[in-house]
């Protein structure tokens, strides 16, 4: 069974909840479009969200973690990683029930490519997958861009083999998924939850070094939406990207609503092509030096 895995802030600490329940709901659009079946979504959350969509196969776990401290108007950082982090590691324990093969961690306002578990299903087994190219999006345009080594910008971009993951947290206590967010640390490491589960930048050279190289997913396998006022990063690389033509909407399985119609000039397409090359060549200089280059 593959298993997507997302965790909700906390009402509290959102700038606007209804915002991030919309955001959900086209997450959950895209996730659900999978051309293959045997799957579950399991959604860790504070209460139970208002969404668009009904599946049987999306799961919420509610849990009961204290809101993360806002420090001069803006997130204390430590205890939002604490807080994404905990909500992980009790999610994985809640879908120990659905017999996890590949988990796969994403953040509640990005979006995945339909062949996503097809093609996993297909590919030799790996401890550790990783989404290289992506896209940008900038979802108030309705226009996304090309990028490679998404994995230097966005949370969505690394899937794991369950056992292998769940051997990494290295469990000395008993616990499960409803656990308190303080006994979940105490079972395993505060550099497990606060940093391996939720803080992606350091996964790809930490497995490395281990000897667990991640492999690359080899096609366009996810979206990172930017400058939704809910994600940390707001955005990056600038403006005038390419419309959400109908094909994009199907690859990611969106709301139809989400459709630009549109239609770039030979100049956007180039100036795509062109940034997409720097991509490639910025990632392969981070993937040799081992430093991140943008």
């Amino acid at each position: 069974m593959f298993i997507f895995l997302l965790a909700l802030k906390h009402p509290d600490t959102a700038n606007d909840y209804q915002n991030v329940e919309r955001l959900l709901s086209n997450t959950l659009h895209s996730v659900v479009g999978q051309t293959v079946e045997d799957f579950r979504v399991v959604v860790v959350c504070n209460r139970l969200p208002q969404v668009s969509i009904q599946d049987d196969r999306i799961h919420f776990h509610v849990v009961h973690f204290p809101a993360v401290a806002k420090e001069n108007g803006k997130l204390n950082v430590e205890q939002k990683f604490t807080d994404k982090g905990s909500k992980y590691l009790s999610g994985l324990l809640y879908a120990k029930q659905f017999n996890p093969i590949y988990v796969y961690i994403l953040d509640s306002d990005d979006w995945v490519n339909t062949n996503f578990i097809a093609f996993l299903n297909s590919a030799p087994a790996h401890p550790i997958w990783y989404v290289d190219k992506g896209y940008f999006v900038n979802l108030d345009k309705k226009e996304y861009k090309k990028r490679s080594g998404l994995v230097r910008y966005c949370g969505s971009t690394f899937v794991y083999d369950y056992q292998f993951l769940m051997s990494e947290a290295n469990i000395h206590q008993n616990i499960s998924s409803e656990s308190t967010q303080k006994e979940l640390i105490d079972a395993t490491s505060h550099f497990f939850v606060v940093n391996l589960l939720s803080n992606h930048l350091i996964n790809f050279n930490y497995f490395k070094n281990k000897g667990f190289i991640p492999k690359a997913l080899p096609f366009y396998s996810a979206c990172w939406i930017q400058g939704t006022g809910e994600n940390v990063s707001n955005t990056a690389g600038g403006d005038a990207g390419l419309p959400m033509d109908n094909q994009f909407i199907k690859t990611f399985h969106l709301p139809d609503e989400l459709e630009n119609e549109n239609r770039a000039s030979l100049k956007l397409y180039i100036r795509d092509f062109l940034s997409g090359l720097k991509s490639m060549y910025s990632w392969q200089k981070t993937r040799i030096t081992g430093k991140k280059v943008f």
